[in-house]
């Protein structure tokens, strides 16, 4: 008789929450160094980048505790962050259809409504599994901090040369990811 490793043991978990980690640093890895390039593709000054990324700012002063309270008072981080990630993906596809800043300011706002409370949730899902099942929280925060340094590295590499729309299907293609890395997330 094998004994199959039980996908809520600690080891599982560490290696789960670890992967949304991941996931979600290669959305930073790309958005922070690459998305001002994309802005300026369409039309957009720095003075005007400069507005769209404080608007985001502080959009996430009143996202990222309305979706905390809003997932305190479910009991469901994990669901909370699979209808965040999800909800990004599609709100980062709006910007397919904007093309100068005021079109592009309503979406920042309302992507950093769905993307910036991700953090904190995983945060606070990720403390209460080191809690209760002693993991050790710097092994699973670890692989965020490697994903974003490769995807910032490798970014410059793959968007080197290439029509400035690639960064934002990267992006997409990486909310996509933290999407499916939810799907895992414990409860």
């Amino acid at each position: 008789m094998t004994h199959e490793p039980s996908f809520s043991s600690p080891r599982w978990v560490a290696a789960r929450l670890a992967l949304f980690y991941a996931a979600l640093f290669v959305v930073i890895g790309i958005f922070m160094p690459y998305w001002p390039i994309w802005l300026q593709s369409r039309g957009l000054d720095e003075v005007q980048i400069g507005m769209v990324f404080a608007v985001a700012m502080l959009t996430r002063t009143v996202a990222m505790p309305t979706a905390v309270h809003v997932a305190d008072l479910l009991g469901k981080r994990h669901l909370t962050m699979r209808f965040l990630a999800a909800g990004a993906a599609g709100v980062y596809l709006l910007y397919g259809l904007t093309w100068n800043f005021w079109t592009v300011l309503p979406v920042a706002a309302l992507a950093a409504c769905f993307l910036s409370p991700l953090m904190p949730l995983a945060e606070n899902l990720t403390v209460r599994a080191v809690y209760r099942q002693k993991l050790d929280y710097g092994h699973i925060r670890l692989w965020g901090s490697v994903t974003f340094i490769l995807a910032t590295v490798a970014g410059g590499y793959i968007l080197e040369g290439q029509p400035p729309d690639l960064v934002w299907w990267m992006i997409v293609g990486a909310i996509a990811l933290t999407f499916g890395a939810t799907l895992l997330l414990p409860p």
